[in-house]
């Protein structure tokens, strides 16, 4: 099993949850945290736990099939359909017809559809106590997400330990708010620290290291990836630093989604926040009739989190910083790159 640095806690809460679950009672618990803070490594280090007594369900729910219905369900309680017979008419019926069992001759029965989920995962063939597992469920079909949350709230019992992974700024209806919640968030320094050294092979300076440590803010993918994109002399402090330092690809294509998915208005106002030294808000106001942004655009940055605007302009993650500038560099819209200050003159 991968160590884990870090994640002591977080690690301590998921046993916990294991544990009640042999004890005979259920449990849930989302874990909700940031594009690469770690949520995924926890659910793997979750189900290596109990894979020698625990019978698992896993879905790692993809973007693509968001717009299927029941799509999710279907994958999650597909291996275990055999049980089908053992839920009473009705909720056998209804579950049928949404996976195309059975012929549909009416719009599905949601609340039943429910039932049957919440049946179908009790009438297990074995007495071990289950896991279910969903990674990403922010990409959960919107019907789907509806079932696992009534499911999760209604587990007593059962045996069932219910974890889900979602991202900690939704714009979509959450179906999983006022479940139990543990925020995964970046790692603090020493434990960045430790992971940044276990992935560079050579030598890595410690000034090197702590500069790493501070520009990624501890998200440990963004570690990870810095560790592979610079260069052994860039670590080892014989050749200077980028800047900004580099995400790597995956943490890229996440948050440029997100900011290229932003109204022009809204990514001219991050980009001069993003430009600006300072911080300081009166310089970004002072900027935004010159460059095209007000209050309005302001307000849809901080409706998405990327950013808070109050006695100083804080982005949410350090690497939201980085991500703003390399939007404006692959966006269509030509977006002004100069320094805010150099505007209000």
């Amino acid at each position: 099993m991968d160590e884990l640095f870090g994640r002591d806690e977080e690690c301590s809460r998921l046993t916990a949850a294991l544990d009640n679950a042999r004890r005979g009672m259920s449990g849930v618990l989302v874990l909700r945290g940031g594009p690469g803070s770690g949520k995924s490594a926890l659910l793997d280090h979750l189900q290596v736990s109990a894979a020698a007594d625990f019978e698992i369900m896993r879905f790692d729910a993809v973007e693509s099939e968001a717009e299927l219905g029941f799509a999710a369900l279907h994958q999650l309680l597909r291996p275990h359909l055999t049980r089908l017979p053992k839920l009473p008419d009705p909720q056998g019926e209804a579950l049928g017809q949404v996976f195309g069992l059975q012929e549909r001759t009416s719009p599905p029965d949601r609340f039943l559809v429910a039932l049957a989920s919440l049946g179908l995962m009790a009438a297990r063939s074995d007495d071990r106590p289950l896991l279910c597992l969903v990674d990403d469920a922010h990409w959960l079909d919107e019907e789907s997400a509806a079932v696992l949350a009534f499911v999760a709230r209604r587990l007593h019992a059962d045996s069932i330990t219910m974890v889900f992974s979602v991202r900690d700024q939704l714009v979509c209806v959450d179906h999983l708010a006022g479940l139990p919640e543990l925020t995964v968030g970046g790692l603090r320094a020493e434990a960045a620290g430790r992971l940044l050294e276990s992935v560079v092979s050579g030598t890595l300076d410690p000034d090197v290291r702590d500069r790493i440590v501070a520009s990624t803010g501890g998200n440990p993918l963004a570690l990870i990836e810095a560790a592979r994109e610079l260069n052994a002399d860039q670590l080892s402090g014989e050749a200077p630093l980028p800047e900004p330092i580099p995400l790597g690809r995956a943490l890229e294509r996440v948050y440029l989604r997100d900011v290229l998915a932003l109204p022009p208005q809204t990514r001219t106002l991050l980009l001069t926040s993003a430009a600006d030294p300072s911080s300081d808000p009166n310089v970004l106001w002072r900027a935004g009739p010159k460059l095209g942004f007000d209050a309005g655009a302001a307000a849809a940055a901080e409706d998405c989190l990327l950013l808070s605007i109050r006695e100083i302009v804080k982005f949410r993650h350090p690497l939201i910083r980085s991500a703003v500038r390399d939007a404006a560099r692959v966006s269509s819209d030509e977006l002004p790159v100069q320094s805010p200050r150099s505007r209000v003159r």
